[in-house]
């Protein structure tokens, strides 16, 4: 008869046939986490491809925006030249040209008189010395000058600079041409404003008479 040897439990051996038990626990846990994982789903390239597309889009869009407000900002305005700076013609009509806008040329030259006159003349030479009008329409011409020398004296002294107080307009004869000339009111002065009609076609303003055959000669071509 045989009898079955007898198993000695020791401290010892107890402890490895639990550390045994517990590495078979933990493989087989590892093992069933392992086999559960799935592959990761591959990355959508369509919808990554449209979020570009609109990120680019935005961009364009904005950098756009910023350019048109920037030139905006930097465009430079153009001032109304004064109706007083009239000593120098020439330099007004640099400033004028450079503008390159079309401006009414008696609010610049002849404010005060502007009003009366734009209907009838409009200009189409100019100097230090003289303007010269175009006749657009002759009926009231006459009229709106004679009613508003008092406006045409005060236009011309600061077209021309003078300070000088000038009498009324007089009717004279230049060269063969009737016209209203107001001479400097001081005895010792020498100045004179000029202004005409001629032929019915052009109105002439002038400082000389020197000025004023220059500018009839214009008229004559």
């Amino acid at each position: 008869m045989n009898e079955e040897t007898p198993i000695v439990h020791t401290f010892s051996s107890d402890i490895e046939e639990e550390i045994r038990k517990k590495d078979a626990t933990i493989i087989d846990v590892a093992t069933s986490g392992i086999n559960k994982i799935s592959p990761a789903d591959p990355p959508n390239y369509k919808i990554i491809f449209i979020l570009v597309i609109i990120f680019i889009i935005i961009t364009i869009l904005t950098l756009s925006f910023y350019t048109y407000k920037n030139n905006l900002e930097n465009t430079p305005s153009i001032n109304t030249l004064p109706a007083g700076n009239t000593k120098d013609s020439s330099l007004i009509t640099t400033s004028v040209k450079i503008s390159n806008i079309k401006q009414d040329e008696l609010a610049i030259y002849m404010p005060d008189s502007k009003n009366s006159l734009s209907p009838y003349i409009k200009l189409i030479n100019q100097n230090k010395g003289y303007m010269l009008y175009k006749v657009i329409t002759y009926d009231g011409l006459q009229s709106a000058l004679l009613n508003n020398e008092d406006k045409i004296i005060y236009d011309l002294t600061r077209y021309y600079g003078y300070s000088e107080p000038f009498d009324k307009f007089k009717d004279v004869n230049m060269f063969g041409v009737d016209m209203r000339a107001a001479k400097e009111t001081l005895t010792t002065g020498n100045k004179a404003l000029y202004y005409g009609v001629v032929n019915r076609a052009y109105v002439i303003f002038a400082n000389s008479n020197i000025s004023w055959k220059e500018a009839y000669n214009q008229t004559l071509k």
